[in-house]
């Protein structure tokens, strides 16, 4: 049986398109390739709406000029495919029923099955990259509390607030990071921790604070 490849894009990349063959289905985050045997039947939906990085997405048309974001082709050759969507400045307004049909879709077992998997090798990925990192500044933070000479219950709670800081640098960037960093430090300065060192532990973490 002669194969051919299904390639999937997106403009812009990091878009789930769903994909149903004859005993086969899967949510690809483009690009995605696979191949098929010659003469599958394949639908392909694109999402109407689609968030990549936080930047909102409308659906435009695939690459080959059509216009309808769900389609099915019969795979006779290799084939590439690009979904095109343009940015928009807000989502629109849904209805209650809308969007809880939308809830039940997303919850359902076997869609947020597959949703998982199609990401799992990015989320891992991240998640690898992330506890390297953390491991690491990790360290530089025990070396610096262990040369202070504190009692161990003290450098367990400057831990504590190292750990906080690196959950904040996961989520905000830039000055929202140094006002999120800045709060959570005064929270801890409020506990009884050193000031300076608070200063000291942000700074191994690459956060510039002033208490």
């Amino acid at each position: 049986m002669v194969e051919y490849t299904l390639s999937l894009d997106s403009s812009p990349q990091g878009v789930i398109l769903e994909v149903e063959a004859p005993g086969y289905s899967t949510l690809a985050l483009t690009p995605w390739s696979r191949k098929f045997d010659g003469n599958t039947q394949i639908k392909i939906t694109a999402l109407n709406w689609a968030q990549v990085n936080s930047i909102g997405y409308s659906f435009v048309a695939w690459n080959d000029g059509v216009k309808d974001h769900v389609r099915t082709i019969t795979l006779t050759a290799d084939t590439s495919l690009t979904a095109q969507y343009e940015q928009v400045s807000y989502y629109p307004t849904r209805s209650p029923s809308r969007r809880a049909k939308k809830y039940t879709a997303k919850t359902d077992y076997e869609v947020a099955q597959k949703r998982v998997y199609a990401l799992k090798n990015i989320m891992t990925e991240n998640v690898k990259t992330a506890y390297t990192e953390q491991a690491q500044l990790e360290q530089q933070v025990g070396k610096y509390l262990n040369s202070l000479g504190l009692p161990g219950i003290i450098i367990h709670h400057y831990r504590n607030y190292s750990q906080q800081l690196f959950a904040l640098k996961r989520k905000f960037t830039d000055q929202s990071l140094t006002t999120e960093a800045t709060i959570a430090a005064k929270k801890w300065q409020t506990r009884g921790l050193n000031p300076e060192h608070l200063e000291n532990i942000a700074k191994i973490l690459g956060i510039t604070i002033t208490l």
